[in-house]
């Protein structure tokens, strides 16, 4: 279920940028924001790992023992790694940033038509 919301989130800040790549974008500098390390290691099992992970998805993966979240940037060639921490992070600030692109759309909506859209309190 969490997964499921995490992968909601994403796909609406992705959306709501306007298109893939600027959307891969505005990911990768919400991770970083949020505290995710960036890296591409030579370790053999660094790399047999990033070869099993799908791109452009948040991933909950075990790592040494550790329960850690991956993002793979497959053009770049690198992975985004964060813990549970910058996990939480990454979400509140992907929920803030809809928020805010819902409010942006509602004034452009009203400037538009000329008036403010009356909501129930």
């Amino acid at each position: 279920m969490k997964s499921r919301l995490l992968s909601l989130l994403i796909a609406s800040v992705a959306g709501l940028a306007g298109c893939a790549s600027v959307g891969s974008s505005n990911i990768m500098n919400l991770l970083s924001a949020a505290g995710f390390r960036q890296g591409a290691s030579e370790a053999a099992e660094h790399k047999e790992l990033y070869a099993k992970l799908s791109a452009y998805e948040l991933q909950r993966i075990e790592l040494s023992g550790k329960v850690l979240y991956a993002y793979k940037d497959e053009k770049h060639g690198i992975v985004y790694l964060g813990d549970s921490g910058n996990h939480e992070r990454f979400k509140q600030l992907a929920l803030q940033q809809q928020q805010e692109n819902q409010a942006e759309q509602q004034r452009q909506r009203d400037r538009v038509f000329g008036y403010k859209t009356q909501r129930p309190s």
